[in-house]
């Protein structure tokens, strides 16, 4: 099932995303233009130069909207639409792993597949250097950062706060863009 997911993330929803973002990133180039919120969030985003701020930005700026009707037209939102409108979890995580790769960490998105309930969900897993001298891991959740030794740390963190995504009924995988 983990591959089937990889392979639906990596093709079909990447097509639909191409498609369905260009017309939204024609518009939101347009709208950015005029939007008030657009400079205000531009410079907060600009701002970020530590990973607190990054927590912050999410915590008090960020607002979760979904792609369309329901989320019927999800995509990859553009900056001027992330910035202008924010998104949902996908965008959220996109943008996050973002900021965080220029912040000097390794970071990629990640999705989720709840196969009882049929739910999707993306996030952002990072990795960073602690007191120990040791690699950790990170998931960065709309402002909100688990932690582990390991991945299944992260993930079994992830399952406790998230009862949608039951350990052992969701499915898993890394995001390569």
């Amino acid at each position: 099932m983990q591959i089937l997911m990889f392979i639906v993330h990596h093709t079909f929803r990447t097509l639909w995303s191409m498609i369905i973002g260009l017309i939204y990133a024609i518009a939101y180039w347009f709208i950015h233009f005029k939007s008030p919120s657009w400079k205000e969030n531009k410079k907060k985003w600009d701002e970020i130069e530590l990973l607190p701020d990054l927590i912050l930005f999410f915590s008090d700026v960020y607002q979760y909207k979904w792609d369309g009707k329901g989320g019927l037209f999800d995509h990859d939102n553009s900056i001027w639409e992330f910035l202008v409108n924010f998104g949902d979890c996908d965008d959220a995580a996109r943008f996050a792993a973002k900021k965080l790769r220029k912040l000097g960490y390794k970071a990629r998105r990640v999705g989720f597949f709840c196969l009882k309930t049929k739910s999707w969900h993306y996030d952002c897993m990072f990795t960073g250097v602690v007191d120990d001298g040791k690699t950790h891991y990170y998931l960065f959740n709309y402002g909100k950062v688990l932690s582990g030794k390991t991945k299944k740390e992260v993930l079994q963190e992830f399952y406790k706060n998230w009862s949608n995504y039951p350990e052992g009924k969701t499915v898993c995988w890394q995001c390569y863009w």
